[in-house]
């Protein structure tokens, strides 16, 4: 819950301060959303894969990671409407 926090503050805060962007590695921001999500994602029963040869991005990592939160978690989400999710984050994402 501090992480939702700090992040929100974090982004309050965006009209007032330069983006400090920088080379973010897809990987760990995707596994840490993953780890954030892991009690919705065993409730659910959902899987899914990620690329090992996902390609590095600029920007703001925390911003980054909180696009991936709610991505995956609206895709473990509408899963109880097709009864099947399968997410296959590929490199060219």
């Amino acid at each position: 819950m501090n992480t939702i926090i700090n992040e929100l503050l974090v982004f309050a805060s965006v009209s007032k301060e330069e983006v400090t962007k920088t080379s973010i590695e897809m990987q760990p921001v995707i596994n840490e959303s993953i780890r954030r999500l892991s009690f919705l994602i065993q409730s659910r029963n959902a899987n899914g894969t990620v690329a090992d040869d996902l390609l590095p991005s600029m920007g703001n990592a925390h911003w980054i990671e909180e696009v991936w939160y709610n991505y995956l978690s609206n895709a473990v989400k509408m899963e109880e409407i097709s009864r099947k999710y399968l997410l296959d984050l590929k490199k060219y994402l």
